[in-house]
């Protein structure tokens, strides 16, 4: 036929409609002559690139309708020449069947109407042509051309059922073929490619994503498959475990739950309900139920209702999961994993509750792709139908459920073209939009109008998505409907849909590279911006990092803090009492060192293994600023010999007496001069009075100190010393053991005493007395020497201390309670003796390392009491030394405030209680030692430690309020520190690093993390606020514009909006509402509201009803945007480039809707950092407080109003530590490990008993 056509006169086209899209297979010369494209331009295209604006639709529906049906066609249109030159065509198409009725070809007559006096017989010539073409061959097509014709649309319009066989008809067409010979039909100017058969495709890309979206709709029903399933459940603990600490102690109480509740029997499900409340905060239950448990009563417990409240909880915990988790988890590379294992068991033959979309499908057929679309497809409640573009009149080859409920059509159009939605108006503009990207295999998303099966109209949303197959070859169009109408669940839908076109591949294998970069994931949390949440020693990124302490957030929250923490020998607790820890007044070691030094710690070996204490946990960090360098002084010789001196003189005596009967006991004088005595005496004599003198003042009974608070072992203890009978001596050993008390008497007295008399009233009698008697210049002068060399501060006084408490014959420790963790600044070398640890591997750290398993709750809970109240401390406990044995320890500590008042050191000595006839002397000398301890200096302390200790938590628990003035204070203490000399004080190891000006400090990541939390507290009115900042919106269509289509005309849908709500008057806004309508598809208004339009009558259109449906549609649009798409906008860097520009703006003074945290703040301010945390608290609906490690005690610095809400307690507790919550309940042990998270520096989640200002008691969940 084409050898004939060539030369014909009239423009010849013929059409081939086996092929997809009807193209034209042939233009004769006459036709590109008229048109000016030449044949390659034309051959392979439809018709329809000849149309333009001004083509009559009339017409091109005439030509849709007839040719549909198989029907002659004869229009008159107007179309336009390749130079874009307007021409009159009448078209005229002739369909040509073959011999089996199938519908092979469209010829195409082109004739250009002339207005001349040749037209008439022009127009009788081509009739002549028409009529002379057929309509039916008697000659049979080719076995493939057959095939596809019996699958091709019906002219009719009824469904062609054998599309469902297609994969049998093509088979048979394939045989056939082999068989047949023709050797005079047109060739393909290109041979098509083999196709590849589906068994040697790889479809794991395509499984993946399917999986993940039917998985999506169920998300539930997933996350309990994932519970009970081993495998499952350890790749999710893998994510969970490095993403958060909530999420984890959830699905590991899921997990636990369904454990539970499918184990066989009622006797079975209470053992494992028992085993896991027996392991307390160990366990996921204890942090995800709220059942008060007495631990000391389990086997009474009812456990039916423990087991009703779990359910409950397990319900809410698998639907947070679901929700917040699940999606996340599949779009990382542990659900990659996950759907690839199970898809792997699937093959192996293996049953799981959890299956992927291939599930039971035949991996080798050649519908398995299309059988997984038909599962996917069923999981969606929106309308989705899938059609064949390798068939003529691209049949529907799957129709699911969700389709017939959006159109009341259902399988029974399975092989049908989607003509059957047209009715009267729908809009052939956009059945032409639709047209075209059908032919150019590209997506769409548009709104017409379609018709129901009940003849109703409707406005449809209707989504394209093109597949194509391993070579490139275009299979499939996926269509996605919904109807829009405004309801409940319209919101729910368009997620639906948005998620579909999102994560449905493009290709048959998911292996092109857009769908491996869109769908396939890439990194561990399925979030790319953010990073794995992982324990790392600090110690080995930072060198030594300050240690940190205090009574906890919860449950003694910041409270009473540090000190020896629970106890010198090992207790939990309480530590210095309220004081605790500062942030780090050392500043940074160098390079090295503070890793040295924490090397040292991870080299001891206990029973728990190596660098690790008595419960297996790894030593603390080493807090640098304890490492203090102590200078010896000849001070304290020349006090010691000049009190030995003046105490010669009966005078000085009894003055001396005079003045320790205002501050201590004056049996310690008594016994000096006694023993001074001794020593004048001639031997006899001595011998004789020494055993008196032994039994009065060494082996007398003692009571020890801290008798307000002591344990029932610290008290038979002493009232075993004071039962009747001492042990009896020779004259030698008492003569001996009274010498060598008197020596430790007379230093105790020298360095801390006789400095206080030299400058008392007391002092003054003496002077006088001398001076009326003419010997009292050498005594003044030595006494003025005295007073002149003195220690000048608390730092001098604890300078000279340790030279004494060095040789001690007890085990001394000194802790200063100014520095953060009030940490050991000294321990002598009895100490290290007795518990085999090294200065350098104690100084430093909490005495809380010597804890360990069998230490005593009891003697803990004093050491918190007494301490926290500023009170002498007596306790019995249990320690450990660093080859992990146990031994039993009489702790002392006594609180040493200064002249100010100002909580300054704990003076701790331990005394080993060994079982043996020594015992009752050892204890005297050590009550003696004790008495001897003071409890308050007359010296002052350094200015800085005067300002922090002006901040610390109050001894009796009321609140501080001085800690709102931080700044002011330490500024005006670094004024006095300048007019300060003085330098003989104990020095730093390592020099003070200074403090950088909050004003130098870039805080651009903190301004933003900071603002995105308030943000993300009030996501409505944040969306509402980008569609209505130029700037914002800008970054914000960025993003929407390369993450979905839907999100991009919802926001400009919410834009547009709110540029009509915002216009002035009611007049610009009919006007924006009337231009954005006008629009019609090309406007996201069109998209997003279902308002029905005459576009005929505009000017009498009551716009009032439209701008109330846009008004619904917003709201709606902006809370999907909000809870949708704001939170992975703002995890984006165009969400961080746009709080940095809002910042910006701030800066310059701009005004702005939208505002970060540092709005209004002053960046120069030191409290800046604060300030801004505040005005995050603020935004909280749970309880924020934050607690200063730099001030002694732990103070609350802020509290938000979230904090009253839950606890009952306002800003008023601002300057306390958290400890008022704490009540008789409050568990112990669940304190330490607050406090070992204070003191190390980091976070926690825990569960605990508090308690309300009401007295209530609740269980409080604490994050630290």
């Amino acid at each position: 036929f084409v050898s004939t056509a060539e030369s014909f006169p009239a423009c010849i086209v013929i059409s081939d409609m086996t092929i997809p899209g009807a193209p034209m297979v042939f233009v004769n010369q006459e036709f590109c002559r008229t048109t000016g494209y030449a044949k390659e331009e034309a051959t392979g295209r439809n018709c329809r690139f000849l149309q333009g604006p001004d083509t009559e639709p009339e017409a091109i529906q005439v030509i849709r309708n007839t040719l549909s049906k198989g029907q002659d066609c004869h229009v008159k249109l107007t179309n336009y020449r390749k130079n874009g030159e307007m021409f009159q065509n009448l078209l005229s198409m002739k369909p040509v069947f073959d011999a089996d009725g199938i519908y092979r070809y469209v010829i195409g007559v082109q004739f250009e109407i002339k207005e001349d006096q040749n037209l008439k017989q022009r127009l009788v010539q081509l009739d002549k042509l028409l009529r002379l073409l057929p309509s039916k061959l008697n000659l049979r097509s080719k076995a493939s051309a057959r095939a596809k014709g019996a699958m091709a649309v019906n002219v009719s319009g009824e469904a062609n059922q054998m599309i469902t066989n297609k994969e049998k008809i093509l088979q048979q067409s394939k045989q056939m073929e082999v068989q047949e010979q023709n050797h005079n039909r047109p060739k393909a100017l290109v041979a098509a490619s083999g196709e590849i058969p589906m068994a040697n495709l790889n479809l794991d890309n395509t499984i993946f994503a399917f999986t993940k979206i039917i998985w999506l709709n169920c998300p539930t029903d997933i996350m309990q498959g994932i519970a009970m399933d081993p495998v499952s459940k350890e790749l999710f603990e893998k994510f969970v475990s490095v993403s958060s600490v909530v999420y984890r102690h959830h699905f590991e109480f899921v997990c636990q739950f369904f454990q539970i509740a499918t184990a066989p029997g009622q006797q079975e499900q209470v053992k494992l309900i028992r085993k896991f409340h027996m392991k307390r905060n160990k366990n996921s239950v204890f942090y995800c139920t709220s059942t008060e448990i007495n631990y000391g009563s389990l086997n009474q417990m009812n456990w039916g209702p423990v087991f009703q409240e779990m359910t409950q909880k397990a319900q809410a915990s698998t639907a947070m999961l679901a929700s917040e988790v699940l999606p996340k988890f599949l779009n990382s590379k542990l659900g990659f994993a996950l759907i690839n294992k199970i898809r792997q068991r699937e093959l192996s033959g293996q049953q799981s509750a959890l299956k992927t979309v291939a599930c039971g499908l035949d991996k080798n057929a050649e519908s398995f792709w299309l059988d997984m679309f038909r599962t996917l497809s069923e999981t969606v409640s929106i309308g989705m139908v899938i059609s064949d573009m390798t068939v003529p009149g691209i049949p529907l080859v799957y129709i699911n459920e969700g389709f017939k409920v959006v159109t009341g059509y259902g399988k029974e159009k399975i092989g049908c073209s989607c003509r059957f939605l047209q009715g009267k108006e729908t809009e052939s503009y956009l059945n032409d939009e639709i047209m075209a990207a059908l032919q150019q295999s590209e997506s769409l998303l548009v709104k017409l109008h379609n018709y129901k099966a009940n003849g109703q109209k409707f406005q449809c949303l209707l989504a394209l998505h093109p597949v194509f197959g391993p070579n490139g070859e275009y299979k499939y169009q996926i269509g996605l409907q919904l109807d829009m109408v405004m309801s409940a669940d319209i919101t729910r839908q368009l997620l639906e849909m948005e998620r579909l076109i999102r994560y449905m591949p493009h290709s048959i294998t998911g292996e092109n590279t857009e769908d491996v970069i869109r769908i396939i994931p890439s990194d561990t949390l399925g979030d790319g911006t953010l990073f794995p949440f992982v324990g790392v020693d600090p110690s080995e990124v930072r060198g030594a990092a300050p240690a940190s302490t205090g009574g906890g957030m919860g449950g003694g929250a910041f409270g009473g803090g540090g000190g020896f923490g629970g106890s010198m020998m090992g207790g939990g607790g309480g530590g210095f009492g309220a004081p605790a820890p500062m942030a780090g007044m050392g500043g940074a070691a160098p390079a090295g060192q503070g890793a040295e030094v924490m090397q040292q710690g991870k080299e001891v070996v206990t029973k728990k293994g190596k660098g690790k204490d008595q419960y297996g946990r790894a030593f603390g960090k080493k807090q640098k600023a304890a490492m203090l360098e102590f200078t010896k002084t000849l001070w304290l010789q020349d006090a010691t010999t000049s009190l030995r001196n003046l105490l010669q003189l009966e005078v000085a005596q009894q003055a001396f007496l005079g003045f320790l009967k205002t501050e201590y006991s004056e049996a310690q004088l008594e016994f000096f001069l006694e023993a001074q005595k001794l020593e004048a005496m001639d031997p006899v004599s001595q011998a004789k009075a020494a055993p008196a003198v032994y039994q009065m003042f060494i082996s007398a009974g003692g009571k020890g100190i801290g008798q307000q608070e002591r344990t029932t072992a610290t008290q038979q203890m002493w009232d075993y010393v004071n039962a009747a009978g001492g042990n009896a001596v020779d004259s030698q050993t008492a003569m001996l053991k009274i010498r060598e008390e008197a020596e430790t008497t007379l230093k105790m007295l020298a360095f801390d005493a006789f400095p206080r008399f030299v400058k008392s009233k007391h002092c003054q009698n003496v002077l006088s007395a001398l001076q009326q008697s003419g010997n009292g210049k050498q005594i003044e002068g030595m006494l003025n020497q005295v007073d002149n060399t003195a220690p000048q501060d608390a730092d001098d006084w604890l300078n000279i201390f340790v030279s004494t408490a060095e040789s001690f014959p007890a085990c001394i420790v000194i802790s200063d309670m100014t520095i953060p963790g009030a940490p050991m600044v000294f321990v002598n070398q009895e100490f290290c003796r007795t518990t085999g640890y090294a200065k350098e591997e104690a100084t430093g750290r909490n005495c809380r390392f010597l804890q360990g398993p069998d230490t005593e709750p009891e003697a803990i809970q004093v050491i918190r009491n007494t301490l926290s109240k500023g009170q002498d401390c007596h306790v019995k406990l249990t320690n450990y030394r660093k080859n992990g044995e146990m031994f039993q320890n009489l702790l002392s500590m006594k609180p040493v405030f200064d002249a100010d008042g100002i909580y300054r050191y704990v003076i701790g000595v331990q005394f080993e209680i060994k079982e043996d006839q020594n015992l009752k002397q050892r204890l005297v000398q050590l009550d003696k030692l004790l008495r001897l301890l003071p409890s308050k200096l007359n010296l002052r302390s350094k200015a800085s430690a005067r300002a922090k200790g002006a901040m610390a938590v109050n001894v009796s628990g009321e609140a501080n309020q001085m800690i709102t003035n931080k700044e002011k204070i330490l500024q005006q203490s670094k004024q006095m520190e300048v007019q300060e000399q003085n330098h003989n004080r104990p020095k730093a190891l390592v020099a003070a690093s200074g403090e950088i000006p909050m004003a130098n400090l870039n805080l651009d990541n903190t301004i933003f993390a900071f603002t995105k939390i308030i943000w993300l507290n009030c996501p409505t009115d944040i969306m509402q606020g980008i569609a209505m900042d130029p700037v914002s919106k800008e970054l914000f269509e960025k993003f929407v514009s390369v993450s979905s289509v839907v999100y991009r005309h919802h926001f400009e849908f919410v834009c547009q909006f709110f540029q009509i709500a915002t216009a002035p008057g009611q007049q610009e806004q009919v006007k924006l509402i009337r231009k954005f309508h006008m629009k019609r598809n090309k406007n996201s208004v069109f998209y997003c509201t279902s308002t029905e339009i005459n576009y005929g009558s505009l000017n009498q259109m009551n716009w009032g009803p439209v701008f109330q449906e846009m008004t619904q549609k917003a709201q709606a649009s902006t809370a999907m945007l909000a809870s949708e798409v704001l939170p992975k906008f703002l995890n984006s860097k165009l969400g961080f480039a746009l709080i940095n520009k809002i910042r910006q703006r701030e800066l310059s003074g701009q005004q702005s809707a939208l505002k970060t945290v540092a709005c209004g703040l002053d960046k120069n301010a030191e409290s800046f950092w604060l300030d801004m945390f505040r005005t995050l608290s603020e935004t909280v609906s749970i309880g924020m407080v934050i607690s200063d490690m730099t001030v002694p005690g732990i103070p609350l610095v802020y509290i938000n109003e979230g904090f009253k809400v839950v606890t009952g307690y306002g800003k008023e507790k601002i300057g306390c530590s958290c400890r008022f919550l704490q009540g008789k309940e409050t568990e112990s042990y669940l304190n330490d490990e607050i406090m070992a998270a204070l003191q190390q520096s980091e976070s926690l989640l825990v569960k605990l008993h508090n308690y309300k200002a009401n007295g209530q008691k609740f269980q409080c969940l604490l994050a630290l």
